[in-house]
Formats: structure tokens, C-alpha cells, sequence
């Protein structure tokens, strides 16, 4: 267990030292707003975090635990995709086909006039 949380901690510091859209965002509320916000900011962050952490340790002890629950997780998984898939097969509008056309209409003409 600590040499999980040892390594999740390393992997986690390599990338709140990155910048991205969370330094981008300290720096706007530092920038726009106050100090104070920046450092609420911060603690929004590293809360996130934390939580992802926890919830990532929590499930890598339940799969040594339990190796049903592991089994349990891609059943569950497997079915959320089929239902993504069949909802975007399914629930697909007219206007996105109507898009399609307009750009493969687009795409003929431009390769026509070159």
C-alpha cells in the first residue's frame, strides 16, 4: 500500500509541476481577481487531487481484495460503451447528417476547382 502511494504521489507531483490548465488558471485569478483567489484556487486543486488519489487507492486495494471486483468493473465498463455507442447511433439528429453532406459537398467542389 505505501509503495502504491509512493509512487501515485510522484506520479501526481510530476504533474502539478507541469504547466497546464490548472497553473493557467492560478495565474488568471492571481492576475483578474486577488491573491486570496489564486490561493482559493489553489486549494480547489490540490483538494481535486487528493480526491482522485484516494479514489484511485481506494479501488487498487478493492481489486487485491477482491479479484470478483476487478471482473465486476469491466463487465460494468463494457456495458457503459455498448450504451454509448447505441445512444449515438441511435439518437443521432438530421442536422448532423445535413452537416455532413454540406461538407463533403464542400470538400468535392474544392477539390474540383484545384
Amino acid at each position: 500500500m505505501i509503495y502504491q502511494f509512493v509512487e501515485l504521489a510522484a506520479a501526481y507531483l510530476l504533474g502539478i509541476i507541469t504547466p497546464g490548465p490548472s497553473l493557467s488558471l492560478i495565474i488568471q485569478n492571481g492576475i483578474i481577481h486577488s491573491r486570496n483567489a489564486s490561493y482559493q484556487a489553489c486549494a480547489g486543486i490540490v483538494t481535486g487531487i487528493a480526491v482522485q488519489a484516494g479514489s484511485i487507492l481506494l479501488c487498487l486495494d478493492m481489486i487485491e481484495a477482491y479479484p470478483i471486483f476487478l471482473q465486476v468493473l469491466k463487465i460494468f465498463c463494457a456495458l457503459f460503451l455498448v450504451f454509448l455507442g447505441a445512444k449515438s447511433i441511435f439518437l443521432a439528429d438530421a442536422f448532423d447528417e445535413v452537416k455532413i453532406r454540406n461538407s463533403l459537398r464542400t470538400v468535392k467542389k474544392k477539390i474540383i476547382s484545384s
